[in-house]
């Protein structure tokens, strides 16, 4: 494989890669616990926005609950149900129209029988320059050093890169898209940094979100074509905080089902993308610096407990949901307390996507 180890830079550089660009993120200081008991007054440390620390005053006592309940929702049966044998039906249907027939839900997962998983890139900026505008961001590894693990585990080939200005991280994303993919399952890129509306920063500075996902199009990484692309950001995405709005418990499940053309001599080149933020645009992302961000931290959890299992999109579900309802922050500043975050993610996938071991994984692509 490549060695991917990006040249170093400096406040202000551009290095050689995906082109150029400028962008920003959130943070505002006030102590946190996790998963305390009513009467624990115990102080771990302090919930952060991911970005706009300079902008915003302490705000005081800040709690975060923390409770997961594993599901025992059975799993979900394959798309059968949703095909036709009536093949007068099919002789009757508009040619120049999408069709759920039975030769397209019959090739509905991808496949994840290659040699490898893939690589797992993390990048995690810790410490910022002066002429970044932003502080530092305290104790990654407790969002880092579990990440890893866990995708280790499901057999990711992980790579940590620290600190990594701008124009290293372009210069990262152009060597990652040049590799090798041939012979792997997919592609997973995270990023823990700051952010601001459509941006993340380096260490010296911001940059356009879309240049970290850009050059793995299809147009410019023919080895990942067909192949899925998860990309997870754990950065602020604007300045507005989350009020959150009173709910009834009644709980609503809705699917959806995939609907493809059949027979396509071309896919379009922002084909089988996943890209999963901590916050929708617009709005910051809570962090702490002890018990790690409320995202990460979520997804650590769920991927661990069904990461096998699952199918991606139920998975992030679930992380949306946990981030939704069981996490809240509490302050002393009236301003800021009962505050929410909501993790969203934005998927072009054409299949489902499992990261079941690769002896099963082998096993169900022989019986599609």
């Amino acid at each position: 494989m490549t060695d991917l180890s990006p040249d170093s830079g400096t406040c202000g550089e551009e290095t050689a890669g995906v082109g150029s660009s400028t962008e920003m993120d959130t943070h505002t200081n006030g102590p946190i616990r996790e998963g305390a008991d009513s009467n624990d007054d115990m102080i771990t440390s302090d919930d952060t926005f991911e970005g706009y620390a300079k902008k915003l005053k302490s705000v005081g006592k800040l709690v975060s609950k923390l409770h997961l309940k594993p599901s025992s929702k059975p799993k979900l049966p394959p798309p059968t149900h949703l095909t036709s044998n009536d093949k007068s039906m099919e002789d009757k249907a508009d040619l120049k129209q999408p069709a759920l027939s039975t030769s397209l839900l019959a090739d509905y997962r991808y496949d994840m029988t290659h040699r490898q998983r893939g690589r797992a890139v993390l990048i995690n900026n810790e410490n910022f320059k002066e002429c970044s505008d932003m502080p530092n961001r305290p104790n990654p590894a407790i969002d880092v050093d579990p990440l890893s693990s866990t995708l280790k585990d499901l057999g990711f080939l992980v790579q940590t890169f620290e600190d990594l200005t701008c124009g290293r991280i372009r210069h990262l994303m152009h060597l990652l898209s040049k590799d090798d993919h041939s012979d792997v399952d997919c592609l997973l890129v995270a990023v823990m940094t700051h952010g601001d509306k459509g941006e993340i920063y380096g260490t010296d500075g911001p940059m356009n979100a879309s240049e970290i996902t850009t050059p793995f199009r299809g147009d410019h990484c023919q080895g990942l074509i067909g192949k899925p692309k998860l990309f997870i950001f754990q950065a602020c995405r604007g300045g507005l905080v989350d009020q959150g709005v009173a709910i009834n418990r009644d709980d609503v499940d809705e699917t959806d089902a995939l609907i493809a053309y059949e027979n396509a001599h071309t896919i379009p080149v922002e084909a089988d993308f996943l890209l999963a933020y901590s916050s929708p645009d617009g709005y910051a992302s809570w962090r702490n610096g002890t018990a790690g961000a409320w995202f990460i931290q979520s997804l650590v959890k769920v991927l661990n407990a069904y990461g096998e299992i699952w199918e991606i999109t139920r998975i992030l579900a679930l992380v949306n949901r946990m981030v939704a309802l069981q996490y809240e922050s509490r302050s002393q500043n009236t301003s800021m307390t009962q505050k929410k975050q909501m993790p969203c993610f934005v998927s072009t996938l054409t299949k489902e996507l499992y990261f079941k071991p690769k002896e099963v994984a082998k096993e169900m692509h022989k019986q599609l």
